[in-house]
């Protein structure tokens, strides 16, 4: 209804998520004293995401904390991790736009935030797009060398496979590609980005893995490998967004361990 309103003499059928944010709330907790309130599917890592996601989504939605404002300008959209992570590992912003072909499809931006966008599909190819999926935009009245401001999808709306629009928010001006390096994949490494501080919005880095890779316990120490060089330890201080997608974590590097006391 913030965006749209329905027909005239339609008729409208509201539901309130009082009740099963209430319900959603008591599984969760049946979860943390391991006695499941039903038969499980799936493990309980699985159930618990899902019904954290729920709670979020239904008891505590987010909501905009600045006014749009109307604009009509054009702008690439690379959508996915995986793409993301390749594009951003090309080290000149130059050479990134020769890819744009590659990686972008083309939008126009019909509004704009300080922590968000709204934007409509022109042409090219989408790919899959989903709610909660991370993108980087590339403005095109931008110079060639600005960096690419990342969000994730927050909803999409279409009425036809032509007429897609969608809404993403703003979480960083630009992502560092890495791996994050785990003892599953102690050589390969699991594709991530690391967002770097984005004050007033976000005071703190943040680590974008696929979803279901990690576990995500507070004060969890994992490696970083960049350029597959030098490993660079971190810790993981708290999940902020779970999504069928991805994964987004609150990290800070962690201290050098201290040096062995000699004898």
């Amino acid at each position: 209804l913030t965006r749209r309103l329905p027909p005239p003499g339609a008729r409208v059928f509201y539901f309130s998520c009082r009740a099963i944010v209430a319900q959603a709330k008591t599984h969760l907790e049946s979860l943390a004293q391991a006695t499941p309130p039903f038969p499980l599917a799936d493990n309980l890592r699985d159930c618990r995401r899902l019904l954290e996601r729920l709670l979020t989504c239904w008891g505590n939605p987010l909501q905009r904390r600045f006014p749009r404002h109307r604009k009509s300008y054009r702008g690439g959209l690379c959508v996915g991790l995986e793409k993301l992570h390749r594009l951003l590992q090309t080290s000149s912003p130059l050479n990134r736009a020769e890819m744009a072909a590659d990686f972008f499809s083309h939008w126009i931006v019909t509004n704009e935030s300080p922590d968000g966008y709204t934007l409509m599909f022109l042409r090219g190819d989408p790919g899959r797009m989903a709610v909660g999926d991370i993108v980087a935009l590339h403005p095109e009245k931008a110079p060639e060398a600005q960096r690419h401001p990342i969000g994730l999808i927050r909803w999409v709306l279409s009425e036809t496979p032509e007429h897609i629009e969608i809404g993403v928010q703003i979480l960083a001006q630009d992502a560092i590609p890495t791996l994050l390096v785990t003892p599953d994949a102690p050589e390969e490494g699991i594709k991530a980005l690391i967002l770097p501080e984005y004050p007033p919005l976000r005071d703190a880095p943040h680590l974008v893995v696929p979803a279901c890779r990690i576990a995500g316990q507070g004060d969890q120490e994992l490696l970083l490998s960049r350029n597959g060089e030098a490993r660079e330890a971190i810790r993981i201080q708290e999940a902020c967004e779970q999504s069928p997608c991805l994964d987004i974590f609150v990290i800070a590097v962690a201290p050098p361990a201290p040096p062995e006391a000699s004898s």
